[in-house]
């Protein structure tokens, strides 16, 4: 599902089309789990905003040339 949110974010260019969807999408999906996992175990919920927040910025960040 986070693959899809993020081509279709793609599809209507509010993403950049280099970002490779499966891998991006793996990457959220395990910062989520470890933010969830660290909020179980501390109560805190600073890890999971901290991951979610970084994870968006860097997907809406326009792709520099290689």
């Amino acid at each position: 599902a986070i693959a899809t949110g993020i081509r279709h974010m793609q599809s209507t260019g509010e993403m950049t089309a280099e970002v490779d969807a499966t891998r991006a999408a793996a990457a959220m999906l395990a910062g989520i789990q470890g933010g969830v996992l660290l909020l179980l175990s501390t109560g805190r919920i600073d890890h999971l905003e901290a991951a979610l927040d970084l994870a968006i910025d860097g997907l809406r960040r326009p792709r520099s040339p290689r």
